[in-house]
This record gives structure tokens, sequence and C-alpha cells, in this order.
């Protein structure tokens, strides 16, 4: 009886040719030339210029930690997930350290909500956003850049 020892390796790893720098820059140089740039413009107006009405989408209940109290409504029993708020434009009060702080004021409709940014108006960027809320705007934007266009997501 006889034995037979295989031995080898099935990897393929044996098999494959070195990868020179001059590879790499011809893949490089592919995914340079073929690769598309975003289009897509986002520009955030800057609270300055908000007008009243502007709407904005409340992603989250949690919304009701940014708002000031009220005596109309507890900030524990605001449930405006889903919801549309207005905005309302905003007022400017004096702190401590005797700064025009902002104020930024929505409306439901029904209740008047006022956000307290803590800063001055020439403080809050271009980019500012309310936390829990989606400017609709923004969103009208984008939607009209990206209707009827094949996107792909690159990974």
């Amino acid at each position: 009886m006889s034995l037979l020892w295989f031995t080898g390796c099935g990897t393929g790893i044996e098999t494959t040719d070195k990868v020179t720098d001059k590879d790499v820059k011809k893949v490089e140089d592919y995914y340079a030339a073929t690769s598309v740039q975003s289009s897509l413009k986002i520009e955030f107006d800057s609270v300055a210029s908000w007008k009243q009405g502007k709407q904005f989408y409340v992603t989250n209940d949690r919304i009701s930690l940014i708002f000031e109290n009220s005596d109309k409504y507890s900030p524990d029993q605001i449930h405006l997930a889903g919801t549309r708020l207005t905005y309302n434009g905003y007022a400017t009060g004096s702190v401590l350290d005797n700064r025009a702080v902002v104020t930024l004021k929505f409306t439901d409709g029904v209740n008047e909500y006022r956000y307290c940014t803590n800063k001055e108006i020439q403080e809050l960027s271009p980019n500012f956003q309310v936390p829990f809320m989606v400017d609709e705007d923004m969103v009208k934007s984008v939607a009209h850049q990206i209707v009827g266009k094949t996107l792909y997501v690159r990974t």
C-alpha cells in the first residue's frame, strides 16, 4: 500500500503578479476620469433672512426639550413628531452678559413654541439648524435637483 501526499495551496496568491506603482496609478486615473462629481447644491438660508410662514417638519417628540416653558402647554405633554411647525419670527432678549440673544418662534396654529438659541443674530451661521426639525424649503430644493435623474450611491 502506498501513500500519496499532496501539498499545495489553492488560494491563487502564488500566481498573482506583483502590483506595481504603475498599476495603482492606472486604477486611480481611471476612477478620477470616470467619477462624477456631485452637482447637488445645498444652500442654507440664514436665520435673519427667514420669512414668517417658513415650514419645518418635526422629526421627534423630544423637540419639547428645546422649547421654553409656557402656561399654555406642558413640555412633557407635547407630541409634535410628524407635524409641521410654522416659523413665526424671532425676538431678541438680553441675558446676564447683555448680549441680545435670539429666540425663534414657531406655531402649530394653536400654540406658540419658543426656542432660545443663546446666540446673537450675527452668530447664527447660514447652516444653522433647529434641533429635531427639517427645513421644508431645503427638502424642496434638493427634490427639485434630483427628480428625474438616475443617481448612484458611491461607497
